[in-house]
Parts: structure tokens; C-alpha cells; sequence
């Protein structure tokens, strides 16, 4: 069944995900040298906050989706089961099982700390007439 235009003109706000990669090179556990820095999705970034380490793991291709995107709290299950409180919500047009919580995403955002929020959960929802969107919870 096509998407009725009224709902489509809904999703007019963009989101960007990224895969990661293999991870390329890595610190051994018995090295004297000191640990870099984690990010929020635990790969190694360098002191200044900014550019990757050696150690770092590559992220795909970023790919531009469509979506709406919605600020309320909403109770949520994570890949655990366990009960999170998700902030936020971007409803992708679609069906996208490539998106996954270890995916790295960047929205639109003015103030810096919320361009990457962390994915909680990915959900997908369905009707009679099988999937119709991605849901992406983040925090």
C-alpha cells in the first residue's frame, strides 16, 4: 500500500547513520602505554576529542535518510531488555534492518552534545500490511 502524501510531507527533517567498520588496530591489555580516550559508542578517540586514534574503528559510508523527529520522554526496552527512558525518536520512512544501536548517528542539532545522541533501540513497526517504518530511540 503507498504512503498517503499527508504523512509523507511529515518527514521533512534528515538523519545521518554510519555503519562501523572492522576495527583495524587495537592497545593490548598488558601495555604500559595509557588507554586513549572513549567516545560514547566506546571507540578510541585522541586527547583533544576530535580525530581518531590508530586504534579507532572506521565508520562506513554515511547514508542521508529521510525522517520525523520527536523530543519526549518514552519508556523503551534495549538490546538487553532492560527499561530505558528514550528522550528522542526519529521515524524513518522505510525499512532499514542495516541500522543497528551500534550505528553511529548525527541529527541536525544546534548545540554540539546532541548532533550524536546513543541508540538505545531500533524498532520497526508493522500493520496488516507488513513493516512500514524504522524507529530509532536515542538518548
Amino acid at each position: 500500500m503507498p504512503i498517503e502524501p499527508e504523512l509523507y510531507e511529515l518527514f521533512g527533517q534528515t538523519v545521518i547513520c554510519e555503519n562501523p567498520g572492522p576495527i583495524t588496530a587495537y592497545t593490548p591489555v598488558g601495555s604500559t602505554t595509557p588507554a586513549p580516550a572513549l567516545d560514547a559508542y566506546g571507540r578510541h578517540i585522541l586527547g583533544d576529542g576530535t580525530t581518531p586514534s590508530v586504534s579507532a574503528a572506521a565508520w562506513g559510508a554515511p547514508v542521508t535518510y529521510k525522517c520525523r523527529l520527536e523530543y519526549s520522554e518514552k519508556i523503551t526496552q534495549d538490546a538487553q531488555g532492560r527499561n530505558r527512558v528514550s528522550s528522542g525518536r526519529a521515524y524513518l520512512m522505510g525499512v532499514f534492518p542495516e541500522i543497528t544501536t551500534e550505528s553511529r548517528v548525527t541529527v541536525d542539532e544546534i548545540q554540539p552534545a546532541l548532533r550524536n545522541p546513543v541508540l538505545i533501540n531500533v524498532t520497526t513497526d508493522n500493520d496488516q500490511y507488513g513493516p512500514q517504518n524504522t524507529i530509532l530511540h536515542f538518548e
